[in-house]
């Protein structure tokens, strides 16, 4: 099945038009100017506006924005927001000049975020001097990713800087992460600093910024911090920016890490080996010298097979200048599989794997062949790709896609080494849209189960990243398998009982896969409406024989009684869907790109020429929807063309 996720989902916005005339004049009545009602039913009639269309609100927004009453103001301002109205920036202004009230100052923010200029930068940069240190975490999260002038960029990046040194340690963490995502620059001298930080978080974080600064001058900090008795977070994350930094001394010292592992944790070293994209001939030569110590000789073959067609020169040079016979063999191999000339197929691997079929016509990755790039790609040349890839969600789920063979032990491989979920985040989707079973042929299934379920339990880990666990928990491709199911299943049933509504919600199409008709059932009747949506979608999955009576009335119930028309429609859905009687429908999964202007908890589809609202999971920066497999969504050409970076790097990537 070709993975839709690359493209943008058929957004019409908002735009559920009133099925009466006077609908909305009755919901919201208590906001109509001249109305003595009081603050609460102000409140809930502004709620009212969610899902009509911009026209028919945006003046009772602007005048909600002028209420008395902080409650009203706080949801005219999240419907601003939501609705990225550029009209309500001048109330967004008054509202952080003027006002204490720390959720309406949060909100202006997201706003100012969302149509930077030159002015609105500058709020921005006083918002990270605010006494809230909520408030300094939001601005330098939104600094991070606005365009910004040559000089205005080099002001960004002082004051971050200096919110290093802040006296909470989210702020620093935030600043620091906020200072690698602006990319290459100044700043340097600050993060090293970070590398003795207390919180061993923002030591991580700060290793991982100075290698996307790109600052040979780094090096040597991360060298001797790494020398030092580092934690786990900061072994992992000095190792990953290390390979990011040019220069022989960073290969020279990868050598003595190989040799004298951090944590004594030698594969994690194989790995960073495996991401230099020009490794110095010192460097290759070293791992062919420690292919003689049997104590060393599989890491060492591992890292050169990870480095790909990059140790290729000094694999060649070294056979040139004569070797015992059965290194040279061994070495002849690797080289014959690195050459272009020859069918390039993952050393790592003996067989070739399942085939792919092409992408259809109709497929968002267009003329993308998957078989093609399942034949051509290497994990080298995967990680590579991810790394460097400016969509890095869009070239996971690329790379998904594609499915080579060897996928499913990259994938276990970064999840049984990352104890950080962010570490692992990529991987994690490729994961959970995976829309067929893999065999996890070198990793335990017991151990990758109980990774995921840790993180999708830790309160400690970021919400978005909490359901993409669970996603992953629950996908197709971890189900695949019995002894992984039985582990899975107590999960996914707890999570699918948790007190907060996203993790529910999260946890629904598991549970489908698994087959759980009575935890879907009381999904179906959940207090929270998006719950009831995603579980309306997640018996879509059932088996065939789950599919019972007792889900089709209360997907009828739903249908015909949800005062929640969302949830009401994705009831409508689900019963419309066309079944197979062997085989559960897949759910396809589309990504709501970070560029997407609105911030809705549904998402309007048009589907077989009928329209429907979707639930939306994850947060601002990280959103997705389920749509079932069997129906072609009609994608805008203006979102289609707005998210082919991801699909074009696929086919540009020199493999």
């Amino acid at each position: 099945m070709a993975m839709a996720m690359l493209a943008e989902p058929a957004l019409a916005g908002p735009a559920r038009w009133p099925l009466w005339p006077n609908e909305v004049a009755q919901r919201t009545e208590a906001l109509r100017e001249g109305s003595d009602a009081p603050e609460a039913a102000r409140a809930a009639a502004m709620r009212q506006t969610e899902g009509y269309p911009d026209a028919l609100v945006r003046d009772l927004i602007m005048l909600g924005l002028q209420d008395e009453s902080y409650e009203v103001r706080r949801e005219a301002m999240r419907a601003c927001v939501d609705r990225n109205l550029r009209e309500c920036l001048p109330a967004a202004y008054e509202a952080w000049m003027n006002t204490d009230d720390p959720a309406l100052r949060a909100r202006a923010l997201d706003l100012f975020a969302a149509h930077p200029d030159e002015g609105r930068a500058e709020l921005l940069v006083e918002a990270l001097l605010d006494d809230d240190p909520g408030l300094r975490d939001r601005a330098a999260t939104a600094l991070a990713r606005v365009e910004l002038s040559t000089e205005m960029d080099a002001k960004v990046r002082t004051l971050l800087s200096s919110k290093l040194d802040d006296v909470t340690s989210a702020v620093r963490l935030r600043a620091a992460e906020a200072m690698g995502l602006r990319g290459p620059g100044p700043g340097a001298v600050a993060l090293v600093r970070r590398l003795d930080d207390p919180d061993p978080a923002v030591r991580a974080t700060a290793a991982e910024a100075l290698g996307r600064l790109e600052d040979p001058s780094a090096a040597a900090a991360l060298i001797r911090a790494l020398e030092r008795d580092p934690d786990r977070g900061l072994a992992t994350a000095g190792l990953l920016a290390l390979t990011r930094l040019p220069g022989a001394s960073v290969d020279e010292a990868l050598l003595r890490f190989f040799d004298r592992p951090p944590l004594d944790r030698r594969d994690a070293v194989v790995e960073a080996i495996g991401l230099r994209l020009e490794p110095a001939p010192s460097l290759v030569d070293g791992l062919i010298v420690r292919l003689r110590e049997p104590s060393t000789h599989d890491d060492a073959l591992s890292a050169l097979r990870l480095l790909g067609r990059a140790a290729l020169p000094g694999i060649e040079s070294a056979i040139e200048r004569g070797l015992e016979p059965s290194l040279a063999d061994e070495l002849e191999a690797l080289a014959s599989a690195f050459s272009p000339a020859s069918s390039p197929t993952d050393a790592n691997t003996e067989a070739s794997g399942p085939s792919v079929p092409p992408a259809s016509a109709s497929s968002p990755f267009g003329p993308v062949g998957h078989a093609q790039a399942s034949a051509q790609m290497q994990p080298a040349d995967a990680r590579r790709f991810l790394r460097d890839a400016e969509d890095p969600e869009g070239a996971a789920l690329a790379l998904a896609a594609a499915d080579p063979a060897w996928l499913a032990d990259a994938i276990a491989g970064a999840v049984a080494q990352s104890e950080d979920a962010r570490v692992a985040e990529l991987w994690l989707w490729a994961l959970a849209a995976h829309p067929g079973g893999l065999e996890f042929n070198r990793f335990d299934g017991a151990a990758l189960v109980t990774r995921l379920a840790g993180w999708a339990n830790d309160g400690g880990v970021p919400a978005e990243l909490r359901c993409l666990a669970s996603q992953a928990l629950g996908s197709p491709a971890l189900l695949a398998d019995e002894r992984r199911r039985r582990l899975a299943a107590p999960e996914l049933l707890a999570l699918g009982s948790d007190p907060h509504a996203q993790r529910r919600a999260c946890a629904a199409n598991g549970l489908a896969r698994l087959g759980e008709t009575r935890a879907l059932t009381l999904l179906l009747l959940d207090t929270h409406p998006g719950v009831r949506g995603h579980a309306a979608l997640a018996t879509i999955a059932l088996p065939p024989k789950a599919r019972n009576r007792s889900v089709l009335n209360h997907l009828e119930r739903n249908f015909q009684r949800d005062l929640d028309l969302a949830a009401s429609s994705c009831a409508a859905l689900a019963l419309a869907a066309e079944l197979d009687e062997e085989q559960p429908a897949p759910l396809t999964p589309w990504r709501i790109g970070q560029g997407q202007a609105r911030a809705q908890p549904w998402a309007e589809f048009e589907l077989e020429g009928r329209s429907y609202r979707l639930p939306v999971l994850g947060t601002p920066t990280h959103k997705w929807v389920w749509v079932p497999g069997t129906a072609a969504g009609r994608v805008p050409e203006e979102i289609r063309s707005s998210n082919e970076t991801a699909v074009n790097e696929l086919q540009q990537f020199s493999w």
